[in-house]
Parts: structure tokens; sequence; C-alpha cells
């Protein structure tokens, strides 16, 4: 597969110059919105549900995040795909703050790959799929409380002795 990044990668982004500017600035926009609000979601409902949970997960204890988005969007007012990395953040502020935001209309797809697959060594990573514009913050909340109750539910499912 790392073959064909060369040509096909190339008129893969040149699909995406059909963006408007505004529409891209738009799209990273709600993005920086939905990742901050999807992860202090996931971890809000978990401090919620069960605050003995987060001294036991070590993702939570890095908590708040540095985040990293890699937007994927070829129509406009939808996001094909949002990839989302966390990285430690050492000034506890008590928010996640985001870094860096990549759209793929504006940079070169071995860059976006190489950033990626350095990420992937230290970063936790969450890939959403189909996102409306319109729609992400209130996804991202729904999304977030899923995620969160699902962990809640999974600890407690593996920290129960067997009988």
């Amino acid at each position: 597969m790392s073959s064909l990044l060369g040509d096909e990668e190339i008129n893969f982004n040149q699909d995406y110059n059909n963006l408007a500017k505004g529409e891209i600035e738009l799209a990273k926009k709600a993005s920086r919105a939905f990742a901050v609000c999807y992860v202090n979601e996931i971890y809000n409902t978990i401090k919620s549900l069960d605050p003995a949970l987060l001294k036991r997960l070590k993702t939570a204890n890095e908590y708040p995040y540095y985040l990293h988005l890699f937007i994927h969007q070829q129509t406009n007012g939808k996001i094909d795909t949002l990839d989302i990395y966390t990285e430690y953040k050492s000034k506890d502020d008590g928010f996640c703050e985001v870094r860096e935001i990549y759209h793929c209309s504006e940079c070169d797809g071995s860059y976006i790959e190489e950033k990626k697959r350095r990420l992937a060594l230290r970063c936790m990573k969450w890939r959403l799929s189909q996102l409306e514009l319109s729609k992400m913050y209130k996804i991202a909340l729904c999304a977030g409380k899923r995620v969160g109750k699902s962990l809640h539910n999974f600890s407690n499912l593996t920290s129960r002795p067997s009988t």
C-alpha cells in the first residue's frame, strides 16, 4: 500500500481543491469544538459514574490532553473521517487543547501519513466517520457519553472476581 501513495495521493489531494477556503475553515472550527467536547465528555462521564475508576485508567491519569486533528473532507458540510490523536499535556489546567489541525486539502498526503505514524507511537487515537458539520457538537456530547459509559461498564466487567 505504501507504494501506491505516490501519484494516487497527489490526485487524491487535488480532488479536495474544489472545497472553498471558507468551507475548510468551517470544518476546522467544527472539528476543534468536536474533539475537545468529545474527549472532555468521555472523561467527565467516567468521573461522574466512578471517580475511583479514573485513578485506575492510565490514559485518564494523563488527562488533559493536547489533541492533534486530521480532517478528511470531500463534500461541503460533511467530514468523511476525523482522526483525533491525544498526547499528554503536562500543563494541567484541566482542559484539553488542540495543538494541530490538518485538513487534507491543505497538506501533502505523505506529510500527513508520516505525521500520523509518528503520533501513533506515543498517542491514543480515535477515528470518527461521516460527521455532518451542523450536528457535530451534539454528536460529540452523545458519543463522548456513550464511550465513557462503555469504558465504565467494561472496567466493571473485567474487575469482577470470577466465580
